[in-house]
């Protein structure tokens, strides 16, 4: 019960908030959400980070291409505790009020698959409604009848400074996110997350970006309910 509560009071501030699609600090986060990716500046950006205790590693570029009015990036994972690697490729488009995501990975290890992401995001004044599937197994069609991974959020931005987010996730259970980003400066951004899973708090982090001239520091530390923790890092420069 007291589980219970804890989520549904986090879920309850965050809702009392607004919530907004947040705009991407680091080109990574399109990989939760391949519309997060517009959300980035009309920029070109190497970024990397490294995860001290799973030990994982990634690496992601990304740049805008005026020709189509979009953005693609190219996203390498490697390590963590399931011991696989990932490549993906995201891309996001604008049109008028909406915005269209999508994402192709390739996973390597014991279990290869390709698999893909889709979503699209719609905005009216501050709201942002979005939707999706994630990892959709293209070479599997018998996972086909079991897929339930499906997604949605809606977004309000509250100021210049506070963004803030709900989404909901299917897969094996259905799990809800809520997220509040603040522009404390215009240099430094920080966000704090809550999961909850199964009516009970599952997880949460704090992370924060300070871009300095051409060059992105970001750092991030996620724990569950369980004291598991672990402290990522990362870099990323402009050009």
């Amino acid at each position: 019960m007291l589980r219970m509560s804890v989520g549904a009071l986090v879920l309850l501030i965050v809702l009392i908030l607004g919530s907004g699609l947040g705009a991407a600090a680091s080109p990574d986060q399109a990989l939760a959400n391949p519309v997060y990716l517009g959300e980035w500046p009309e920029t070109r950006m190497v970024f990397g980070s490294f995860a001290l205790e799973t030990s994982e590693l990634l690496i992601a570029y990304v740049e805008y291409d005026d020709v189509v009015d979009g953005h693609g990036a190219f996203v390498f994972r490697t390590g963590g505790r399931e011991g696989d690697s990932r490549f993906s490729f995201l891309a996001s488009k604008e049109m008028s009020n909406a915005r269209l995501g999508m994402g192709v990975h390739r996973v390597s290890g014991e279990d290869t698959a390709w698999l893909i992401d889709a979503a699209v995001a719609y905005t009216i004044e501050q709201v942002m409604l979005w939707a999706g599937i994630y990892d959709l197994p293209l070479t599997k069609w018998d996972e086909l009848k079991e897929f339930r991974g499906a997604a949605a959020g809606v977004s309000v931005n509250i100021t210049p400074m506070i963004n803030a987010g709900v989404e909901a996730r299917m897969g094996s259970s259905v799990s809800l996110t809520g997220s509040v980003t603040i522009n404390i400066q215009q240099d430094l951004k920080a966000r704090v997350y809550a999961v909850v899973s199964e009516s009970a708090l599952s997880s949460g982090g704090l992370e924060g970006w300070y871009t300095r001239d051409n060059m992105l520091l970001y750092v991030g530390y996620a724990r569950d309910v369980e004291g598991s923790g672990h402290l990522r890092v990362g870099v990323g420069f402009q050009f």
